[in-house]
């Protein structure tokens, strides 16, 4: 995919990026320092690393839609499965039949290994369930702590506040 016309040496780079890349993710540090070495005006050099960028954005996002059309084409295959499944379970129930030797395929009717355990239908939550079947679950809200913090409050020591950078490409 070329959208831009890139140096051939900035190209060559780009193409070291995206082989060195391992399954983790991990970009080599030679990559780094290929671009590093590079003998072009840093306004050149960001130039063609911006564009560079856009054809891997764009290359990126043309993944992600594939992958999302093949996400969906296998969840519509497992849907119709699990409904294929369900058919013959009721079938053979309302047949009262709890083996089926079908030629290729031996066809059970079992008891799950565990059972389902849900409350009972019309009791209030919380205060219906029992104090010996209640979990409670305590996590940092960051979204207080942010509005506490833009609001000039004194937030405690365990608290951090770290202002990062970012780089925006126009």
């Amino acid at each position: 995919m070329k959208l831009y016309e890139i140096s051939e040496e900035l190209r060559m780079v780009g193409m070291r990026l995206a082989e060195g890349i391992d399954d983790d993710g991990e970009i080599p540090a030679e990559v780094s320092d290929e671009l590093d070495a590079l003998t072009v005006a840093m306004e050149q050099k960001l130039d063609g690393c911006c564009a560079l960028h856009a054809e891997m954005a764009a290359e990126s996002a043309a993944f992600k839609r594939e992958a999302d059309r093949l996400a969906r084409l296998a969840g519509a295959a497992a849907r119709r499965a699990d409904w294929l499944k369900s058919y013959m379970h009721r079938c053979m129930v309302a047949a009262g039949m709890k083996s089926v030797d079908a030629g290729r395929f031996r066809v059970r009717i079992q008891n799950n290994g565990r059972p389902s355990i849900r409350l009972a239908d019309g009791v209030p939550i919380p205060e219906g369930i029992p104090e010996a079947y209640r979990r409670v679950t305590i996590e940092f809200d960051s979204q207080a702590a942010y509005e506490a913090w833009k609001n000039n409050l004194t937030l405690p020591d365990s608290i951090r506040v770290e202002r990062g950078t970012h780089l925006r490409i126009s």
